[in-house]
């Protein structure tokens, strides 16, 4: 069973970073997720001039307005698995009795034990946890290093609880048991003058990671002779 009320954004400094910290947000009440694909083909629409040529130099009959097997305006696409997929996830979270993990956990918890990475507890203002977020976003990066992953629905290995009935309960791995590497797209935080709540809206691209470390990679573009030119070197961009 996995998450389904609340879900997790984890956020990792860059491993090679000595003692490099880990950041858990509580997403809590994920009323509504979105996930959209935006498949991006090889061969999509513009696959339709091999139909079309076909179609008009062959055999005139095919020009009529019932004619079987009809070709028209349906070509040949190609799909090599690329494009975006993405999740966006709308939660909100309070300053109630019941405390949230925000942050790296490095301090004590609630309104007295704040840092710039941490705003766990309870009674911690929203604004508060709306900067430590933010910070931890803008300090770090997404990308298919693997360091930003998302945990939601069935995409857990059951590190994280849910938030069900009113209490916090473990949750197993959810049926694909890990979470999904991610992208920030974009974040909307808001805290809301007259309520007692932190919401946001956070768009987030899966990403394929890559399967090497950064040293590994940096290691080989190290490597990576370019070639002469009449004029030299070629020059970085």
């Amino acid at each position: 069973m996995g998450l389904y009320n609340t879900a997790w954004l984890v956020i990792e400094e860059d491993p090679r970073i000595d003692n490099n910290r880990t950041a858990a947000f509580e997403l809590r009440n994920v009323e509504e997720s979105q996930s959209s694909q935006e498949p991006d083909y090889i061969m999509g629409g513009r696959g339709n001039f091999i139909t079309q040529y076909e179609t008009f130099f062959g055999d005139e009959t095919t020009f009529g307005v019932e004619t079987i097997n009809s070709r028209k305006r349906a070509g040949y696409w190609l799909d090599g698995g690329a494009g975006l997929w993405s999740e966006t996830v709308n939660f909100s979270a309070s300053d109630s009795s019941v405390p949230l993990v925000w942050g790296d956990e490095q301090s004590g918890t609630g309104r007295a034990n704040v840092t710039t990475t941490d705003a766990s507890g309870s009674e911690v203002k929203n604004l508060t946890r709306r900067q430590v977020l933010d910070y931890w976003m803008a300090q770090t990066r997404s990308d298919s290093f693997g360091n930003t992953r998302l945990h939601i629905g069935e995409y857990t290995d059951g590190s994280y609880q849910d938030y069900r009935d009113g209490a916090k309960v473990n949750a197993d791995a959810g049926a694909f048991g890990h979470p999904i590497p991610v992208a920030i797209e974009s974040a909307q935080l808001t805290t809301p003058e007259d309520e007692n709540w932190l919401t946001g809206t956070i768009t987030m691209n899966r990403v394929r990671t890559f399967p090497a470390t950064e040293d590994q990679l940096s290691s080989i573009w190290d490597n990576i002779e370019f070639p002469d030119t009449a004029l030299g070197t070629v020059p970085d961009a």
